[in-house]
């Protein structure tokens, strides 16, 4: 799946708020969501939620935004907040991700774009993409049973089979975590088992993984970008990385 942001409309989830005692929102979430929208096509948006309110009182803002821009053109959305293994800030936990999932399918097939199967919905959130702990059922590592997966089935059942999650495993810097897994639909219309890292902690690449996203524009690239590559570009800028 190889859709590079610059080709792609996106609307962007932040909260208004810090976090009490923290600078969260002015030193991470909202310069780093400024950043996101200047590499993406023009007339992608930033909205921030309240995040004072209760999780439902934001989950109904952000579904009445998603709404309101059916027929605008927008190809993706993305969320930069606080997550967990059940949810994240924004309002949205592992139940109602079918919900979020039908409004995401109502945005980018509306007109003026063609009907498409495929869209990219990247989670820079903390645990997202994190599994249940000493769940016999889930396939342990893999993200299975996160948000984030729950969120490419919910994608992959309203029809978006070729679609992509994107979580983090680990609760670190928003985008520039390093510890994240793809989520795939892979054209299954009931979704799939987890997710892959598209950089393995074992690989050689890891170290220039690690570097690239603290210090280049591939931290807001990269969910849109197929693990072959992001290895080449890795590979191909590996001097400035070392």
């Amino acid at each position: 799946m190889s859709k590079h942001l610059e080709n792609q409309k996106v609307l962007v989830f932040i909260p208004t708020h810090n976090a009490e005692g923290k600078k969260d929102v002015t030193y991470a979430f909202l310069p780093e969501a400024k950043e996101f929208i200047k590499l993406a096509k023009a007339g992608s948006e930033l909205i921030q939620f309240d995040n004072s309110k209760p999780l439902p009182a934001r989950r109904k803002f952000v579904g009445q935004c998603i709404e309101s821009r059916i027929n605008k053109g927008f190809t993706s959305v993305a969320f930069m907040c606080h997550g967990w293994l059940n949810g994240m800030q924004a309002g949205y936990t592992r139940q109602q991700a079918p919900e979020l999932a039908g409004l995401i399918h109502k945005l980018v097939n509306s007109p003026p774009n063609v009907v498409k199967t495929d869209v990219i919905v990247p989670l820079f959130c903390c645990s997202t993409g994190d599994d249940p702990q000493n769940d016999p059922i889930t396939a342990a590592g893999t993200g299975d049973d996160s948000f984030a997966d729950k969120l490419r089935d919910a994608l992959c059942q309203v029809g978006q089979v070729n679609c992509r999650t994107m979580g983090h495993t680990t609760v670190a810097h928003t985008t520039k975590n390093p510890m994240v897994l793809f989520m795939d639909g892979m054209g299954v219309p009931d979704g799939g088992v987890g997710g892959y890292p598209p950089v393995s902690p074992k690989s050689a690449a890891w170290k220039l993984w690690r570097k690239a996203l603290q210090k280049t524009s591939l931290r807001f690239r990269m969910p849109y970008m197929t693990a072959a590559e992001i290895h080449a570009e890795l590979s191909a800028g590996s001097d400035a990385l070392v």
